[in-house]
């Protein structure tokens, strides 16, 4: 029942937002990501991947812990829902919600250790995720500090038109930085 539930919320071409959801209902989504089943989980990585993209309101993700959530999810190196906790991430990386806590996120660590058993699709992700991160002045000196240069240099060799614009705005932004 829980499979169904998830998966009409996933694979809905309606436009759902996180107000569309209870409290309750979007706690239990997190507490499914952490299922034993695999399909569960990959449904509730989805569900929330969705809600990200469809929702005005990022502050309630980061006020459930979301982004600290889908840390821990991509820092598992489970195949199917890293590309999708960090397409999560990359969504709500947009939010200045994300300035608030993200040093103590341990996104950027997360972030840089995967991009070395990473797939095309998931360095497009990571890509994204530097990209938008970069876009907050307050996240510059922090990633600066966090080595992404060094990272961002090797995602440019992946040969993708997404993950090169991604890295090119990333690059831009840093290098705008007066403490760079």
């Amino acid at each position: 029942e829980d499979c169904d539930c998830l998966a009409a919320l996933s694979f809905s071409k309606l436009s759902f937002s996180i107000s569309s959801l209870s409290d309750d209902g979007l706690k239990y989504v997190l507490t499914l990501i952490k299922s034993r089943e695999k399909i569960t989980r990959k449904y509730a990585a989805t569900a929330l991947r969705n809600l990200s993209a469809s929702s005005a309101e990022k502050d309630a993700f980061f006020k459930l812990g979301i982004p600290e959530l889908m840390t821990e999810v991509l820092s598992d190196k489970e195949k199917d829902l890293d590309v999708l906790s960090a397409s999560t991430l990359s969504l709500l990386s947009c939010s200045n919600c994300i300035t608030d806590r993200f040093l103590d996120s341990g996104i950027l660590h997360t972030v840089i250790r995967s991009i070395s058993s990473a797939t095309v699709e998931l360095k497009s992700q990571i890509a994204a995720i530097f990209a938008n991160l970069s876009e907050h002045l307050e996240c510059r000196p922090i990633m600066i500090s966090h080595a992404v240069v060094k990272a961002i240099d090797t995602l440019s060799a992946v040969d993708h038109g997404d993950t090169l614009q991604d890295c090119a705005r990333a690059l831009a932004n840093l290098s705008s930085d007066e403490k760079a």
